[in-house]
């Protein structure tokens, strides 16, 4: 049997809260490891319990689980257990709201009912292979976020790391099975394990955003020409990886294992895809088409969660770059890209510049433009800032100063996320700069006080 297979074996739990309400999760494949920081590997460890059921109850009280087992020519097995919910003083999710004023443009914590101003940065590392010691500096770097005034960081679920589907480097000729077995990634799937456990600890909040593996041409390890369901089904173009019936089942069998095993969290504030314009350029066929192709794909991708998946937050992000033009992002757009932005419960956009205009008027226009097109209904979110390439290597601490405050001020729902995030950041301690913006928020009610953004010109 295949344990990454749930037509082969399921594990389920339909749990009854004190109310009556019932949710139904699955479990997931699992192994505990040992860290070896002298041969930079996690060692399997043994278990007798290798499937998992993960879950963060929302209500106080006796709650019940009934479990189920499917396994393919067997007879399903049921066993029953309960436990008692207790107050925890978690500050609770965040959550979205709709009441047709500016309040709508913050998100507030479902348990404290306090608004959330998101302080940070990404933390997330594009590589082959995210080993051991690349994983303890994550947490590291959270751990030094928390500390100064951070509360918000995002974090790339990426092809050289836990991302399930994806194969292990270096590649080999059975490279293709990944998108059927995930076992390869077990280990790097426990480090990541770490990183939400330590995101709770601290009750950080972070976006889970996939790296672009879907069709991008760039490097061999996460390259379209790499992708295993390319190699596994013979495709001859990306057309075929968002629509054909037997990879689409594949794709969901993997979202049912990332929300399973991680969208029982709190901090999992959003589950994102990356630059969703740079895909359209890459699938070979005029835009109307590549546009509905891919909105159809991320609406199925969204469904899928909802109908057959637990995630605790259910909220998204498919955010665009700065070289796709905002007009065609508006309510009253005829793009294709509307249908996009229609299922993403929050906007969120890249925009790189060297020039102070740019950094500090054209990044003002993009969030005015996207809050005035949807009429405040939608959070914004600069949610990669930075210099352009190749000055995104290195950042003084002026243009990072200035970057951090400028986007606080733009009327989005947070702090811009700059992507400098281990080339700068933290090696010259830059990341101390948020103590002041924490202290500057604290006491700021953004969210009722209805505040809205202004610029005064001066050259």
């Amino acid at each position: 049997l295949n344990p990454f297979d749930p037509d082969q074996i399921d594990v389920s739990v339909k749990l009854s809260a004190p109310n009556g309400e019932e949710i139904i999760t699955h479990g997931f494949y699992y192994l505990p490891y040992f860290k070896n920081p002298f041969k930079d590997i996690w060692i399997p460890d043994t278990t007798s319990f290798k499937f998992r059921l993960r879950f963060s109850p929302n209500q106080i009280g006796a709650w019940k689980g009934e479990v189920k087992l499917v396994v393919k020519g067997f007879d399903t097995a049921n066993s029953s257990s309960s436990f008692n919910c207790l107050e925890s003083g978690h500050k609770g999710v965040l959550k979205t709201s709709k009441t047709g004023t500016l309040s709508d443009r913050y998100l507030y914590e479902s348990e404290t009912g306090n608004t959330f101003i998101p302080i940070g940065h990404n933390i997330t590392t594009r590589g082959y292979d995210v080993k051991l010691h690349r994983n303890e500096l994550h947490k590291k770097w959270i751990t030094e976020l928390s500390d100064n005034g951070g509360n918000f960081f995002r974090m790339e679920l990426p092809p050289g790391g836990a991302l399930p589907d994806w194969p292990t480097w270096p590649y080999d000729s059975a490279s293709y099975m990944a998108c059927f077995d995930y076992s390869g990634k077990l280990d790097k799937m426990y480090g990541f394990d770490e990183i939400f456990e330590l995101a709770e600890l601290k009750e950080m909040y972070f976006i889970m955003m996939r790296h672009h593996v879907e069709v991008m041409h760039g490097t061999s390890w996460d390259s379209w020409t790499n992708n295993p369901y390319k190699v596994a089904f013979n495709l001859t173009s990306s057309e075929g990886y968002f629509s054909k019936p037997e990879i689409l089942k594949l794709q969901q069998n993997t979202l049912q294992y990332i929300m399973a095993r991680w969208g029982y969290s709190p901090s999992f504030a959003f589950y994102s895809y990356q630059e969703i314009d740079i895909w359209t350029s890459m699938i070979g066929l005029d835009d109307n088409e590549k546009f509905n192709i891919i909105a159809d794909w991320l609406v199925a991708m969204k469904q899928e969660v909802r109908d057959n998946c637990h995630f605790l937050s259910d909220m998204y992000i498919f955010p665009f770059t700065s070289n796709f033009s905002s007009s065609k992002l508006k309510q009253t757009a005829s793009s294709s890209a509307k249908r996009m932005l229609e299922e993403s419960d929050v906007i969120g956009l890249h925009a790189y510049h060297n020039e102070k205009k740019q950094n500090c008027i054209t990044r003002y226009d993009y969030v005015t433009d996207l809050l005035k097109g949807w009429n405040n209904t939608k959070p914004v979110l600069l949610d990669e800032v930075g210099l352009q390439m190749p000055d995104i290597y290195c950042c003084t601490d002026v243009d990072f100063h200035n970057t951090v405050w400028s986007t606080s001020f733009m009327g989005g729902m947070g702090m811009g996320l700059h992507w400098n995030w281990d080339r700068g950041i933290h090696d010259k301690q830059y990341y101390q700069m948020y103590n002041h913006v924490s202290a500057f928020y604290k006491n700021e009610n953004l969210r009722e006080d209805k505040y809205k953004q202004q610029r005064w010109k001066n050259d």
